[in-house]
Parts: structure tokens; C-alpha cells; sequence
């Protein structure tokens, strides 16, 4: 069975101005949360097979287009962290490639972001409980 992966942008901080974010990186946030402990804007591409970590984060970069470039602007003067984070469900010897490319590292770096890979695997007679594609983390 195919891994399965999501990928997410993640922006926290304090005094975000969420709608900045929004407009700059030109996609509707599928989260947001204001106040509490920290402000959070979240953009989340469903869970879909891949045979490599680059597929996602391409898929990623292709919604946002030119938008990861205007986001430097929109958080600058803010105490901002910028993340993506890749959630992979794969049964144990069929993970994905975890390369990336140059064009994945330029992409992050011009989002000014970190980046982690949660990993959640299954064993061989586990297959049948991964989740399903088309939905979040």
C-alpha cells in the first residue's frame, strides 16, 4: 500500500494580522485562531498517496505560487514563525522518499520556514488501518 501524506503551512506568532497572511499567500486558511496562547493561520493540502515527500510539497508550492514570496512582507515588524510540516502514514518498508529537492529547500526558504515530518508507521498487518485520503493530518 502506498504512503500516504499530508502538508501543511503553518504561520503563529502575536498580533498577527490574519488577513494579511491570507492575502499574500492568496489561499483561505483552513484554520485560524486568535488570541488565546498565540495567534495561528494554518493551510492544509488533504492527505493524498506519494512516493516521495517532494510530491506534496510541490503540490503545496503549486497552491501558493507566487504568494510564498509576498509573505516576508506581510509578517514583517511581527514576532512570526513560519513552519510546514509533513504528516506520513506508511506501513514499515514502504515509506516514502524523503529527498528534497533544491526546488523544495528554495521554496521553504523563500516561505523563511522551518520544516519536520511527522511520521506514523504501521506495521505489514496494519495496512488496512491507514487513513483514508482526501482528509487532514
Amino acid at each position: 500500500m502506498r504512503p500516504r501524506a499530508n502538508v501543511r503551512v503553518l504561520i503563529t506568532g502575536e498580533g498577527l494580522d490574519l488577513d494579511a497572511i491570507t492575502e499574500a499567500l492568496g489561499v483561505e486558511p483552513t484554520y485560524t485562531r486568535l488570541g488565546e496562547t498565540y495567534d495561528d493561520w494554518e493551510y492544509t493540502i488533504p492527505r493524498a498517496e506519494c512516493a516521495s515527500v517532494s510530491e506534496r510539497l510541490g503540490t503545496l508550492r503549486r497552491a501558493l505560487g507566487d504568494g510564498a514570496g509576498r509573505l516576508a512582507p506581510a509578517l514583517e515588524g511581527r514576532d512570526a514563525n513560519v513552519g510546514v510540516e509533513l504528516s506520513v502514514h506508511a506501513v514499515i518498508g514502504d515509506e516514502p522518499d524523503l529527498t528534497l529537492t533544491r526546488g523544495d529547500l528554495a521554496f521553504l526558504g523563500t516561505l523563511g520556514a522551518e520544516f519536520g515530518i511527522d511520521p506514523y508507521p504501521y506495521y505489514p498487518d496494519e495496512a488496512d488501518d491507514l487513513p483514508p485520503v482526501g482528509e487532514g493530518a
